[in-house]
């Protein structure tokens, strides 16, 4: 079962915030459960991280590089790592583009060309679009975030998607993956 940390995840594991110990959870008992933890190569390019720095970050997030995929993402000029990028043909940008318009129907999908906050602004919207178009290209599963605007959009990305869009809360995951099962209830 495909199990995909966003941008956020990694960040809250990496600064310990309270999602942290949900995440926790779910990595410790992911072979338990059967889980492929991924994340999408993209998360590192909204904090313009190198490549490099972004495996030492999940590293020391407690994200063994043993046991979680990176997915490779679009290939955006200038926002991702061209070593873990997929070259996008019409029908993938047209996914792509799909995707960003059900996130944020109200927001250019091409970049401005403006600098400063309000470009910080459409490529944080545009890593967030790329991390889902991500997770759903290498197979889907469960896309874990604590941002609300997934999980707003969750029954329109379902109807114009093909109803394959599982997106849960680190809460809501952790109380399905979180701990160990046994038989014995413990």
């Amino acid at each position: 079962m495909n199990v995909t940390f966003d941008t956020n995840c990694i960040i809250a594991l990496e600064k310990g915030e309270p999602t942290a110990s949900a995440l926790r959870g779910i990595v410790r008992h992911a072979a338990d459960q059967g889980l492929d933890l991924r994340v999408v190569a993209i998360s590192a390019s909204e904090r313009r991280a190198t490549l490099d720095t972004f495996k030492r970050k999940l590293s020391k997030a407690g994200l063994d590089l043993e046991s979680v995929d990176i997915l490779p993402a679009p290939a955006i000029w200038n926002e991702v790592y061209w070593g873990c990028a997929l070259w996008m043909d019409k029908e993938r940008s047209a996914e792509l583009k799909q995707v960003h318009g059900i996130l944020f129907p109200n927001h250019p999908f091409k970049a401005s060309g403006a600098n400063g906050d309000r470009h910080e602004k459409w490529r944080n919207r545009m890593v967030d679009t790329c991390a889902l178009w991500t997770h759903l290209h290498h197979g889907g599963g469960f896309f874990v975030t604590s941002d609300s605007n997934f999980r707003k959009k969750q029954a329109d990305l379902q109807e114009q998607l093909g109803g394959d869009v599982n997106i849960l809360t680190p809460q809501e995951a952790s109380a399905r993956w979180g701990h160990h099962r046994t038989g014995s209830g413990g």
